[in-house]
């Protein structure tokens, strides 16, 4: 996979944004609530967000950015 706008995902600031999205995303999903969806929508945003530090894709991460 080719790295797309990799200026978003090599700076210091923005690492540590996705870091505290990652940390905002994982005590949504450690919350337990009986609401349907209360624990997908975490979840697919751990995802999309770990995937797109992994690849340096900036379209991962926006889409993480929007789920959380």
């Amino acid at each position: 996979m080719k790295p797309k706008l990799p200026e978003m995902t090599n700076k210091r600031f923005i690492n540590t944004s996705n870091n505290i999205f990652l940390v905002i995303s994982a005590i949504l999903f450690i919350i337990t609530l009986h609401i349907p969806l209360t624990d997908t929508l975490p979840a697919f945003g751990i995802f999309f967000l770990s995937a797109g530090i992994l690849e340096c894709d900036c379209y991962l991460i926006l889409s993480g950015y929007l789920i959380v």
